[in-house]
């Protein structure tokens, strides 16, 4: 079911119990090419990557049971020509993650046009073949351009300008050469906010809640004082308590939780 998702929570220690009701939406349903999580632990972006092909179901939940992080996605790659680690979902620069869906039927027509829009510094973390790539660091040149690649408390607005300015760019450069493509769902963080933005099939939201006690997983009473949000990019519905977000649109999730979504070009 699952290609692409994302999740944030004020108390990671308490992110398995918030999941595991639902950790069905948390599977790849075979054949996965690779697949990966990054998360944020100590202020660093982490990633544990597969790059190994899998005929069973990719259960995410069972990767991301142990960890304690504020902030955590996952993708999970279908057929596409590539491999290794190097195209292995998610990236990371720095604070940053970025995972993105997606195909472009013939990258290497454009690559060098992309390239054109991604400083020298930058073109030397891109070592694969992958759109997200690609787009991930136009991202990041779009947001070194303001100075703010670096900024922990970067406005979320800026992160959301940024980022529709990397989509209609990249869509521009592809027009052009008449290349086809399907930039498909898009997720970023800096480890203290989060973005989603829904491009193609359904993107799904769940506000995340656990019980009073997370010892006693019966009890009906919800901590008030836990907040989580999942977003799950996904064919088919995942289920009770999720709701869809709109078609070209961004999710954006500040670092107190607040969460808004808004128009990709507003």
């Amino acid at each position: 079911m699952t290609c692409l998702f994302g999740c944030t929570c004020n108390q990671p220690e308490q992110l398995a119990h918030a999941l595991a009701p639902i950790r069905s939406a948390l599977v790849a349903d075979p054949p996965v090419e690779r697949w990966g999580l990054g998360y944020i632990q100590g202020g660093e972006a982490l990633l544990s990557r597969t790059p190994r092909r899998s005929e069973h179901p990719v259960d995410f939940y069972q990767q991301l049971e142990r960890l304690r992080s504020h902030y955590v996605m996952g993708h999970a790659a279908v057929a596409d020509g590539l491999s290794g680690n190097v195209n292995t979902q998610p990236f990371r620069y720095r604070r940053w993650l970025f995972a993105q869906e997606g195909t472009i039927a013939d990258i290497s027509r454009v690559q060098d046009k992309l390239l054109d829009h991604v400083p020298g510094f930058l073109r030397r973390n891109l070592h694969g073949k992958t759109p997200a790539e690609y787009m991930f660091h136009i991202f990041l040149s779009l947001l070194h351009d303001t100075k703010s690649v670096e900024d922990p408390n970067l406005p979320l607005a800026e992160s959301r300008r940024a980022l529709y300015a990397a989509i209609k760019l990249t869509k521009s450069v592809l027009n052009e050469d008449g290349v086809e493509y399907n930039l498909g769902n898009i997720t970023a963080s800096n480890g203290r906010s989060m973005l989603a933005a829904r491009l193609d099939k359904p993107l799904y939201m769940r506000n995340l809640m656990v019980a009073e006690s997370s010892r006693d997983r019966t009890k009906a009473d919800r901590d008030n004082g836990f907040r989580g949000v999942l977003l799950v990019s996904a064919d088919t519905h995942p289920g009770e308590g999720f709701e869809e977000i709109p078609r070209e649109s961004v999710l954006m999730v500040s670092r107190e939780l607040r969460i808004e979504v808004a128009g990709v070009d507003s």
